[in-house]
């Protein structure tokens, strides 16, 4: 397992394109998953796979979650799918407001709806803290919050860093502006 130095600062990780299978997701994680902020960024192209496609979506965040938080099932991969509680969330943070995942891609802002483009992306980050023992802190920033948001992940026993604790990623962001002046007639 590599050693990290106690804190670093920011910084970006490239997603070339936004995978379509799990093979692509899965050799994408593989380059980039070896340090704590390519983990993190698996976990933001997961949650913004699953806010597009929830049956996809399951099994990116499988593979991006440590093994921990992951029960026996058929909705994730290889007899394997986050606990019910993570699901549950997901539908009610994520499903009722996708931009929140979208967010967390640079070029993104509540006044372009959080679209995405359609070529390579970025995830920026503020901060990777070693909070000892594999795990390590990282700071996501987020194009619809004024502070990034951090998520703790744990390196497995690959050298892989997964997800150990997400829930600020889900937290809301600022509302995509609408269409239009309001018809007041």
């Amino acid at each position: 397992m590599s050693a990290m130095k106690s804190a670093f600062s920011g910084g970006t990780v490239d997603v070339p394109k936004m995978p379509k299978t799990v093979e692509e997701f899965t050799a994408w994680r593989d380059k980039v998953a070896t340090e704590p902020e390519g983990g993190a960024a698996v976990y933001v192209v997961a949650l913004a796979t699953y806010a597009e496609d929830e049956d996809l979506g399951l099994q990116f965040l499988t593979i991006a979650l440590d093994q921990a938080h992951l029960v026996p099932g058929t909705k994730g991969l290889k007899g394997r799918q986050p606990k019910a509680i993570a699901v549950q969330r997901w539908k009610e943070r994520i499903g009722r407001k996708p931009y929140v995942a979208r967010s967390y891609f640079q070029g993104t802002s509540p006044e372009n709806g959080y679209k995405l483009g359609s070529g390579a992306l970025e995830i920026s980050y503020t901060e990777v803290r070693d909070e000892g023992g594999n795990r390590a802190k990282v700071f996501v920033v987020s194009t619809g919050a004024d502070s990034a948001r951090p998520i703790m992940l744990q390196q497995n026993n690959r050298g892989l860093w997964k997800a150990w604790e997400w829930s600020s990623l889900e937290v809301g962001c600022r509302k995509p502006a609408t269409g239009g002046a309001d018809d007041d007639l």
